[in-house]
């Protein structure tokens, strides 16, 4: 990639309360919070498509790995509801 032709948009302008909504893959952050009192608090929504699936790897993973294998260490082989809802369906023309 061209660093030249990338676009930065900042949001040192976002206020307290604000919210950044952006694609998973943007690299993206901030600065220490300088509050002695009040911890920040952030919220991540992630959407996948319905038909995902895990890979091995998630075992590796200190975040998935209790959440992709059954309780017997078995890879699953579909993402549970009750864990990952379905929000919506595709649309066939």
């Amino acid at each position: 990639i061209d660093p030249d032709s990338l676009e930065i948009e900042s949001m040192s302008g976002l206020k307290r309360g604000g919210i950044s909504v952006h694609n998973g893959l943007t690299w993206h952050g901030s600065k220490k919070n300088m509050s002695k009192t009040r911890p920040r608090r952030g919220l991540g929504i992630h959407f996948i498509p319905g038909n995902a699936k895990f890979h091995e790897g998630a075992s590796k993973s200190s975040l998935w790995k209790n959440y992709s294998h059954n309780p017997d260490g078995k890879l699953l082989d579909h993402l549970p509801e009750d864990l990952y809802p379905l929000t919506g369906t595709a649309v066939e023309d």
